[in-house]
C-alpha cells in the first residue's frame, strides 16, 4: 500500500468493522463492502 492509499482510508470516509470469525469488512464511502481475511506474517512463508 502506499501514501494515496492510507490517506484514503484514514480520511475518505472508509470504514473497517472486524466479524467475530477474524476478517475484516471495509465499507466504502459509496456503501460497497470488501470482506478481507487478515494475514498473520508471524507465522512465516
Amino acid at each position: 500500500m502506499d501514501r494515496p492509499w492510507h490517506r484514503a482510508k484514514t480520511f475518505g470516509g472508509f470504514h473497517p468493522t472486524r466479524a467475530p470469525d477474524g476478517t475484516i469488512e471495509w465499507t466504502t464511502p459509496l456503501g460497497q463492502t470488501v470482506r478481507i481475511d487478515p494475514y498473520d506474517y508471524r507465522l512465516g512463508p
